[in-house]
């Protein structure tokens, strides 16, 4: 028992008296420095109550921006491109759900084997599954292919940046950081490369932005940093991408040449009047071999005998093929 020292000043206690417990060193008392505590062990007692692990968790999502808000307020994390994915693991088993609620856990099988390894018996985590290449980039085609059968699945990597739920401890409704604070923790003790932390930088939205940007990443998410876990789109969570994006048309597509194989590019078109496809531009680049050879078939399978670009002049002569795919759009 420590002792027990009586203070003479602060509010009066039960009986007059105010008591100061003190803790003396002791077997379980480590030097100074030696470890942080609130980093190891960032739980509390009282904001942690024991809670039923759910069955199913909807994701938040983030709200589109043209920039990062300023600000203390808000954390700044990497957008990746990859499958966004849902963990839920009780018990060593694990079921990790896309969007549409799919489990795709045999499907990312070291994955799946690195979040059953965990030293937690349960607990629900958000990420993204992803491929990294030079330079810490991601690519959306690089994971289609890990994925493909000819692919190699030990390339996949889940970036975990968010926990909801841990060991009996429902954490939906504490800040952000201090869910961040747990996690980090549990990855540390799990030690498999297969699981990556999705750091953050707190302020300076604008210069992680444009730094993510000159490395050609797609862009950043912004978080409140005390905001709670709430399923569905808000303003909560932003995204900020790094380049302008839209949707186009698939119009056409060029006969390859040189070394390149299957098409040479594609021919995309917008709807400039209700049935009149225009032509913008084409796209040639940043295809992988086997997305070349997977496009190839899907276009050769729909191509028709005549332009659906209007008018037809505006399409850049060398044109041998055209295909019409709709893309979600209407005329």
């Amino acid at each position: 028992m420590p002792p027990a020292k009586r203070t003479s000043n602060g509010r009066a206690g039960e009986g007059g008296k105010n008591w100061l417990l003190l803790k003396e060193r002791d077997d379980e008392a480590r030097p100074d420095g030696e470890s942080d505590l609130v980093t190891e062990r960032p739980e509390s007692v009282a904001d942690t109550p024991d809670e039923p692990l759910p069955e199913s968790l909807a994701p938040q999502l983030a709200t589109l921006a043209d920039a990062p808000p300023r600000g203390d307020d808000w954390l700044h994390e990497i957008k990746y491109d990859g499958y966004r994915i849902v963990c839920r693991l009780e018990d060593g088993r694990v079921r990790l759900f896309t969007r549409n609620g799919q489990d795709w856990a045999a499907r990312l099988g070291p994955v799946a084997r690195a979040c059953a390894a965990l030293p937690a018996k349960t607990a629900w985590l958000d990420g993204e599954v992803v491929v990294f290449e030079d330079g810490g980039r991601t690519r959306f085609e690089s994971l289609q292919e890990a994925l493909s059968n000819r692919g190699d699945p030990s390339t996949l990597r889940y970036v975990v940046f968010d926990m909801l739920h841990h060991d009996g401890a429902d954490l939906r409704w504490i800040p952000l950081e201090r869910r961040k604070q747990r996690l980090a923790a549990l990855l540390r003790r799990g030690r498999d490369d297969s699981l990556v932390y999705g750091d953050h930088v707190v302020g300076r939205g604008e210069a992680f932005l444009r730094q993510a940007c000159e490395h050609g990443l797609e862009g950043v998410v912004s978080k409140r940093r005390d905001s709670r876990y709430r399923p569905g789109r808000g303003a909560d969570w932003q995204k900020i991408r790094c380049g302008q994006r839209g949707e186009f048309v698939i119009g056409g597509f060029t006969d390859p040449s040189g070394t390149r194989t299957a098409l040479g590019a594609l021919l995309l078109g917008a709807y400039d009047a209700p049935g009149r496809l225009g032509y913008v531009g084409r796209v040639g680049t940043g295809f992988s071999e086997a997305t070349l050879q997977r496009l190839h078939r899907t276009l050769v399978a729909r191509e028709q005998a005549t332009s659906p670009f209007l008018p037809f002049a505006d399409v850049p002569p060398g044109t041998l093929n055209s295909v019409l795919k709709q893309a979600g759009l209407k005329k």
